[in-house]
C-alpha cells in the first residue's frame, strides 16, 4: 500500500509538471525547461529516495543485464551507421556549438538520469504489481513529451497533420521506449537502465553526426531497436534448462485459448489482410516521392477511398486522386480537365511541386480513388525496406 501511494503521488506530480509546461505562455518555456523542470525532477527524486531508502539487495543476473545494455548500445550504433550508409549523413544542428550542448545536458540529460533513478526506485518497490507498472509507464511517457505544445500551435489540438506527426514522432516512440525501460528496471540493474535510456533517448540530441532522415523516422527506428534489445536481454537472462523450455512450450501449445482471444486474433488478421490488400473501400498508399511535398510529404501514408463509375465523374479540380500510370500508381492533384479525340473526358493531374509543363493525362478508367486522409512519417519503414531491396537487387 505504501508503494502504491508513493507511486500515485509521483505520477500525479510528473503529470502536473507536464501540464504546467503545456499551459504556460511561450515567453516562459525556456525558463521552465532550464530551471523549473530539472528542479521538479530533483525534488521528486529526493522524496522517493527519502521514502524508499537505499536498497542493498543484490540484483539478480546483474552481469547479464549490463551486458545486454552494451549490446543495445552497439545495436543502436550499427543501425544508425546502416541508415547513414543508405540515406547519407549530416551534421546534427544541436551539437554545432558547445553552448547549446551544455544547455541540452542540463535540459535533457539531467532529467533523464534523475527520472530513471525515480523509475528504478518505484519499480523495485512495487513487487511486480501490474497496475503500478502501467501507471509508471503512462506517467513517464506523458512527462517526456516535450514537443506536446505543437498540438496547441494553431488552436486547440492543432490540425490533423500536426496530430499525426506528434503521434508518429513522439507519443508512440515514447510509449514503446518507456515500456522497454520499465521492463529493464524490473528485471535488470540501474546501470543497464540508465545506459539504455541514455543511448536510445539522448543519442539524437548529442550525436554530432546523424543519418539524413527526419525525426519521426529516427523515432520509429529507435522503437524497433528498443524492442529488439528487450529480446536480446531475455535471451541473455534466460537460465532455464532445455527440459524446462520444452515443457513450457508444450504447456503453451496445448493450453486452451479462450474464445475471446481466438475471435480477436481472427478479426485482427482479416481486417489487416483486407486493409493492406486494398479490398476495403478505404486503403493505404505510401508516398514515395516529393512531388506532393507540403501536402503529402515523402514517407507519408495516405488513405484512399475507392471510387468508380459516376463517382469518378464527380471528382473536382483541386482534389487529390490515386491513379494507374503504366506499371506504377501515382498520387497527384487534379488541376484541370481535357477531352480526347473521341470526346471522352480526361483528368489533367500534377504534383504540387512539379512545374506546369510536367502533367499527366488520366482517363476515368485509370482513377482508383480519392485521397481522404494523410498521416505523415508512417510510411518510412516501407521506404527503408524498399531502399535496401533496391540496393541489393537493383
Amino acid at each position: 500500500m505504501k508503494s502504491l501511494k508513493l507511486t500515485v503521488f509521483v505520477c500525479i506530480a510528473l503529470s502536473a509538471v507536464q501540464l504546467t509546461f503545456m499551459l504556460i505562455p511561450n515567453s516562459l518555456v525556456s525558463l521552465f525547461l532550464q530551471a523549473a523542470r530539472p528542479l521538479a525532477f530533483s525534488l521528486l527524486a529526493v522524496v522517493v529516495y527519502g521514502f524508499v531508502g537505499l536498497d542493498r539487495r543484490p540484483v539478480r543476473m546483474s552481469f547479464e543485464s549490463n551486458l545486454s545494455a552494451v549490446f543495445a548500445a552497439a545495436l543502436y550504433g550499427a543501425a544508425f551507421l546502416g541508415a547513414a550508409f543508405f540515406f547519407g549523413v549530416g551534421m546534427n544542428a544541436m551539437t554545432r556549438d558547445i553552448v547549446p550542448v551544455l544547455r541540452n545536458i542540463w535540459i535533457f540529460a539531467f532529467p533523464v538520469f534523475v527520472g530513471e533513478l525515480i523509475r528504478y526506485k518505484l519499480v523495485k518497490t512495487c513487487d511486480g504489481n501490474k497496475f503500478i507498472v502501467a501507471l509508471i509507464i503512462a506517467a513517464f511517457t506523458f512527462a517526456q513529451l516535450i514537443d506536446i505544445r505543437i498540438l496547441f500551435a494553431d488552436g486547440f489540438f492543432g490540425d490533423a497533420k500536426q496530430i499525426g506527426a506528434f503521434l508518429a514522432g513522439s507519443f508512440v516512440p515514447a510509449l514503446v521506449l518507456n515500456a522497454v525501460l520499465t521492463y529493464f528496471a524490473i528485471r535488470g540493474s540501474f546501470f543497464s537502465l540508465v545506459s539504455v535510456s541514455a543511448v536510445y533517448g539522448l543519442m539524437p540530441v548529442f550525436a554530432p553526426l546523424m543519418p539524413q532522415i527526419n525525426r519521426a523516422a529516427v523515432a520509429m527506428l529507435t522503437c524497433v531497436l528498443a524492442f529488439v534489445s528487450t529480446l536480446i536481454w531475455r535471451k541473455l537472462t534466460d537460465n532455464s534448462t532445455e527440459l524446462q523450455k520444452i515443457r513450457a512450450k508444450r504447456i503453451a501449445k496445448y493450453k486452451k485459448k479462450s474464445f475471446a482471444y481466438i475471435f480477436s486474433c481472427v478479426v485482427i488478421f482479416i481486417f489487416a489482410a483486407t486493409f493492406f490488400l486494398q479490398i476495403l473501400p478505404l486503403y493505404p498508399v505510401v508516398v514515395v516521392s516529393d512531388s506532393m511535398a507540403g501536402t503529402c510529404d515523402r514517407g507519408s501514408m495516405v488513405f484512399v477511398q475507392k471510387i468508380h463509375g459516376d463517382a469518378v465523374r464527380r471528382v473536382n479540380i483541386g482534389e487529390i486522386i490515386h491513379y494507374n500510370q503504366g506499371r506504377h500508381t501515382i498520387v497527384h492533384r487534379v488541376v484541370d480537365f481535357s477531352h480526347t479525340h473521341d470526346g471522352e473526358r480526361e483528368f489533367l493531374t500534377r504534383g504540387d511541386t512539379n512545374p506546369a509543363s510536367v502533367a499527366d493525362f488520366v482517363s476515368d478508367g485509370d482513377v482508383l480513388g480519392i485521397v481522404r486522409w494523410n498521416v505523415p512519417y508512417v510510411g518510412y519503414p516501407y521506404l527503408f525496406i524498399r531502399s535496401i531491396a533496391d540496393n541489393l537487387f537493383g
